[in-house]
């Protein structure tokens, strides 16, 4: 394998080898047992280093040994001289190693580490090396990784080091490392260019990129390139928009950050802004903040994330920042002679997967109408000749579906969209693919629909299911549209999200709007506020203003946009409004009718799994409780009648009963057990993951309740220092030495007991499809309030429902009779 040959060894070879690998075995667990001594009694000598030094050159992908390594640079206090030896001595170890495993993750990023804390690097010499590691393999992709590193610290220009990538390619079209490390410099010198200068790049990349396919016509890597080249970018920058007006600053990112990452500039100075996020998050993609500096003040802004720096305009009195997107690549000539060229590929290689792809992609670019049909026949040879990803092309020519295409291209209506998908239906109940649409169809009629016309709409198309069901029940496409249309779905209601607070208003819309279409009235009168939007466009789907009343004065508030109310709710001093869902359909007397039409068919058709699936639905929405019975009859029907899906079946009435609104379940359980948490020392900790690991009971629960007895509190589990500032409040609050009476076992005993009965002794937490139901950033204290504390024993008792009591090792008990027992 890898151009090794295989040699046969006798007997004693294996012998002797056995027995080397045995010796090897005890000298390394000798080795592994001294250092971890040494560092568990934090002992970072020149034992430790030689031994760890020995290990690595032996092994260099034991991760932990440069772990302790670096903790050793990090604890031992030596002087500057000595620290900088040992760090060149650490760059000579990893050099060492490379040469032994070139591609040993562990060692470049111990080199990275060593570099950052070296005061005076040779960067040319860290040059050297990358050059000489890809030389030997240039597919090593550590290396490639750690060339950026060293190729940004030495401050080399992306243009520079671009002539170095070109040079590799040019020596090994087949490498994909280069291609990779290619589009990323080519990335940054897109930033500083403007779009002619971006379009005579690509047009040269593009030739270069014709040259290796050509070359090499089988080798996915120069593919890959190309298809990127052909693409529209946006330019990868973390910071979205930024807009600072009247004081203000608000900042949009393209994922979510902390608050520390962010680092404004006013004036070439920093600013100290108090960032906050939407929703009061540690991590956020919308933040807002307040700069003292007036607007006529300002002469340059300037915002950095990420180590990247963002420049702000000044337009109109605010100074912006707005994400550029490149262009497409639209040279038209060139993509036509690329067109031509691949073709010509096809021809010279009609089994190449990669040159139909390529000119489908072209086609597409150049003029996906004209060349639809070309499309289909490429798609279809691609099928053939490309087995592996089959429906992959299949899928393609469905998103390229062409009459969706034209239909939104000429601007025709959903509802008489409809029309046409219900004519095909009609001529064939088995057409799955005019199901399909249809539900699309009718999610853009439902979107400007209220409640009432959409349930309208639901009984119609529930009729001409059931017209198609027992036309042909053994197809599944109207069956799967039913349960569509039987569904919750969500109501694509224009506005999404809204917030009250401060006197402040926040609206985000799922569509831009005019701030005209928009109407707040507070107390049932229209309040007069003067809308903005993120950047004082005339249409925006995120809105700000300003009311006038205080929230203690306001009863009651509802907003108006596109002639829809939307009633706000007051939660925590403060009014919101959460996006709403459609109800599931509910027309009870006609939910009746089909169930009793589907009962007759599974008599006339008792082989037909479609016809129980469906009762079982209807049933489950018509009143679950009552049908329970009926239900699971029908379910051991399906049990027999389709043995390939036996599982689902058995487990459906568990989702049923998981999923139901009420919760309702069939059987209780209780279970409890004593456990000892290990001792901790005086103050908060959290518990959380040690009592979970004790109680793998709690999986076998759908629903129900986790109560555990001992002084604890249920907080944020997230940041330590809150459990240091509780700490803090409790001592300050309960303080030692006060005068208590009870004072025989120590000082902080009184207090002890006090704590304890301001915390509580115990905690109920419910419990949902086998996990405790914590907030996002909740957890469990041990509130140790003790200052030589033992182990503390817990009780813990569950008590609800099982998820398959069949299954489950806990028994099925009910609670009054094992108390009166």
């Amino acid at each position: 394998q890898h151009g090794r040959v295989k040699v046969r060894t006798t007997a004693e070879q294996e012998a002797l080898k056995r027995k080397e690998r045995a010796e090897k075995l005890s000298r390394y667990r000798t080795s592994m047992s001294i250092i971890f001594n040494k560092r568990k009694d934090k002992i970072y000598d020149e034992e430790l280093m030689m031994v760890t030094q020995r290990m690595v050159l032996q092994n260099p992908d034991i991760y932990t040994l440069w772990n302790i390594r670096r903790e050793a640079f990090i604890s031992n206090n030596w002087d500057e001289n000595l620290l900088k030896e040992f760090y060149q001595n650490e760059l000579t170890l990893t050099e060492n190693c490379l040469k032994q495993n070139p591609k040993s993750y562990w060692v470049w990023y111990q080199r990275i580490w060593i570099m950052n804390h070296l005061v005076d690097c040779d960067w040319k010499k860290e040059l050297m090396l990358c050059t000489k590691c890809l030389n030997l393999d240039d597919r090593n992709f550590h290396c490639w990784n750690y060339r950026e590193f060293v190729v940004q610290k030495a401050g080399i220009s992306p243009e520079e080091e671009f002539q170095f990538a070109t040079s590799k390619i040019l020596n090994n079209f087949s490498n994909y490392s280069s291609w990779h490390y290619r589009s990323q410099l080519l990335s940054k010198i897109f930033y500083n260019s403007d779009q002619n200068r971006i379009n005579e790049k690509k047009k040269e990349e593009l030739d270069l990129v014709m040259n290796a396919t050509f070359t090499d016509p089988s080798d996915s890597s120069a593919w890959f390139y190309q298809r990127w080249l052909l693409d529209t970018h946006g330019c990868l920058t973390t910071l979205s928009q930024a807009l600072i007006k009247d004081n203000s600053v608000i900042l949009f990112v393209n994922k979510n950050i902390p608050a520390e990452s962010i680092f404004l500039q006013i004036n070439n100075k920093d600013e100290d802004v108090q960032w906050k996020s939407w929703q009061e998050t540690k991590i956020s993609k919308l933040w807002f903040g307040k700069v003292k500096k007036q607007l006529d003040e300002i002469k340059a802004v300037e915002i950095k994330i990420d180590e990247i720096s963002y420049p702000l305009l000044c337009v109109n009195q605010k100074w912006v920042y707005r994400k550029r997107k490149y262009e497409s690549y639209s040279n038209e000539d060139q993509l036509l002679e690329q067109l031509s060229s691949y073709k010509q590929l096809v021809e010279m290689e009609p089994n190449n997967k990669w040159a139909y792809l390529t000119a489908i992609l072209l086609m597409r670019k150049i003029n996906f109408i004209k060349y639809y049909k070309n499309i289909l026949i490429y798609l279809n040879v691609l099928v053939n000749i490309d087995s592996l990803r089959t429906n992959y092309y299949k899928d393609l020519l469905h998103c390229w579906n062409y009459r969706e295409f034209v239909v939104q291209k000429a601007g025709i209506s959903p509802e008489e969209e409809f029309q046409f998908a219900t004519s095909k239906i009609l001529n064939n109940f088995s057409n799955y693919s005019s199901w399909h649409y249809r539900s699309q169809l009718l999610s853009k009629i439902f979107y400007n629909s209220d409640q009432n016309r959409i349930n309208e709409k639901k009984k119609e198309e529930l009729d001409l299911v059931m017209n198609a069901t027992f036309t042909d029940p053994s197809d599944s496409s109207a069956w799967f549209y039913q349960r569509w249309l039987l569904d919750t779905h969500g109501c694509l209601t224009t506005l999404s999200q809204a917030l009250i607070k401060d006197n402040s208003v926040i609206l985000f819309v799922n569509k831009n709007i005019p701030a005209e279409s928009i109407f707040l009235q507070i107390n049932n009168k229209d309040e007069d506020v003067q809308w903005k939007s993120w950047q004082e466009t005339k249409i925006s789907k995120l809105w700000f203003g300003k009311v006038k009343k205080q929230l203690d004065e306001i009863k009651a508030v509802e907003i108006k946009i596109d002639e829809i109310s939307y009633p706000l709710l007051c939660v925590n001093q403060k009014w919101v409004y959460r996006k709403r869902k459609y109800e599931s359909y509910s027309n009870e007397d006609q939910l009746l009718e089909q169930l009793s039409s589907y009962k007759q068919l599974v008599e006339m058709e008792p082989n037909n799994k479609w016809a129980y699936l469906t009762a079982i639905l209807l049933m489950r929405k018509i009143n679950f409780i009552k049908y329970y019975k009926n239900i699971l009859i029908y379910l051991n029907v399906l049990v027999n009648i389709d043995s390939l899906r036996t599982n689902y079946y058995k487990d459906l009435p568990y989702h049923i009963m998981a999923s139901s609104n009420r919760r309702f379940q069939i059987g209780s359980a209780w279970f409890q057990t004593k456990i000892n948490l290990r001792p901790q020392r005086r103050g908060i900790h959290h518990v959380t993951e040690e009592i979970l690991r004790r109680i793998p009971e709690l999986c076998e629960f759908s629903v129900g309740l986790c109560h555990i007895q001992t002084s604890l509190a249920l907080n944020e589990n997230w940041d330590p220092d809150v459990r240091d500032d509780v700490e803090m409040m409790l001592n300050k609050i309960i303080p030692e030495g006060l005068a208590y009476r009870h004072s025989c076992e120590g000082p902080d005993d009184m207090p002890a007991h006090i704590k304890a009965c301001f915390l509580g002794s115990s905690l109920s937490i419910p419990i949902t499809d086998g996990k405790l139901t914590l907030g996002t950033w909740q957890g469990i204290w041990l509130c140790e309030h003790r200052n030589d504390a033992g182990s503390r024993k817990i009780a813990i008792t569950l008590t609800g429902c099982l998820r398959d009591p069949a299954r489950s090792p806990l028994s099925l008990v009910s609670p009054i009779a094992s108390t009166s027992s």
